[in-house]
């Protein structure tokens, strides 16, 4: 039976009064009226809740429960409405949340989730690279921001942050470059092979954009090894970068979380490094010190979807 003010009103009127006239005027309807509305709450609940033989009029035992039932209901009803007001108070109309072009997919994934829970808070996504969008959450342009981190500065952040996904990348490289004869016999992302990153002398690096934490990481390997590589092949897009390393256009490096969406890669082997570099970390982080609770809906929401990628 659904909560219903008008039953308490009317149910504790009857009781109150112990007689089905007087209840009748107190609340300005017609004794049939009342009688009626009484006899179908029994019918309802299957039980004689008022025992009409007795004068006054009392409660059955059954009578007795529906009322603390009533009035349990109400006391829950009432403390709920009030919390859902406060909270409906305290709600942003707008979450803004930055990511990268490479998780947007995954962060969009989320949306459905987010508005079944909070239709009314609209939620606005930023594109743009991990720099900036760090730059952005520090001028308090984002609620939250999506980050790349990697090496030592995981948890080298002044923003409350959740952590989403912990990896290491992995150098992916065509079967057809050299360097797939240095892979072991049962190679694959979820097993690659251990790798001297000196190897890679005269190959082309497709590592993101500049601007990217991927493209900066990389960049600075190889400048403080001294590892002489042809150079950069600059792109944002994890498919260009598949299909780039996979006509062996250079070696590509990329967390195995982004490659899961193109299984099965028959067309690579796999090699990892054990440097800070090649950690990487997706995080969400915070504006407020003290996150909402839409806001962290939507990360329990995230961490979801992450799950599934």
């Amino acid at each position: 039976m659904v909560y219903d003010d008008r039953l308490l009103l009317y149910f504790q009127t009857i009781v109150n009064e112990r007689n089905i006239s007087r209840a009748a005027d107190k609340l300005y309807i017609t004794q049939s009226s009342l009688s009626k509305y009484l006899k179908g709450i029994e019918d309802e609940v299957g039980a004689t809740l008022i025992d009409r033989k007795t004068v006054p009029l009392k409660l059955t035992l059954a009578g007795e429960k529906f009322l603390a039932y009533l009035n349990e209901s109400a006391q829950l009803y009432n403390h709920s409405m009030l919390e859902i007001a406060r909270i409906s108070s305290d709600l942003p109309r707008e979450l803004i949340i930055g990511t990268s072009s490479m998780n947007s997919r995954m962060v969009s994934d989320a949306f459905p989730a987010f508005y079944n829970r909070f239709p009314n808070v609209q939620l606005t996504m930023l594109e743009d690279h991990s720099e900036n969008l760090l730059r952005m959450l520090e001028n308090e342009r984002l609620d939250i921001a999506i980050l790349v981190r990697s090496g030592n500065d995981i948890s080298d952040t002044d923003f409350p942050y959740e952590l989403l996904i912990s990896q290491q990348r992995l150098i992916v490289v065509s079967k057809k470059n050299e360097l797939a004869a240095l892979a072991d016999e049962n190679n694959s992302p979820l097993n690659p092979t251990p790798f001297d990153i000196r190897n890679l002398k005269g190959q082309k690096l497709i590592a993101g954009k500049m601007g990217q934490r991927v493209y900066g990481d990389m960049h600075e390997m190889v400048k403080k090894r001294r590892i002489p590589i042809q150079g950069f092949v600059e792109t944002q897009s994890v498919e260009t970068m598949i299909s780039l390393a996979q006509n062996n256009y250079g070696v590509c490096v990329m967390p195995e979380f982004y490659l899961r969406r193109f299984q099965p890669l028959t067309d690579f082997v796999y090699f990892s490094a054990d440097y800070p570099e090649f950690q990487w970390a997706l995080t969400l982080e915070y504006k407020s010190p003290s996150p909402g609770i839409p806001e962290r809906y939507f990360t329990t929401i995230l961490k979801r979807v992450c799950g599934k990628h």
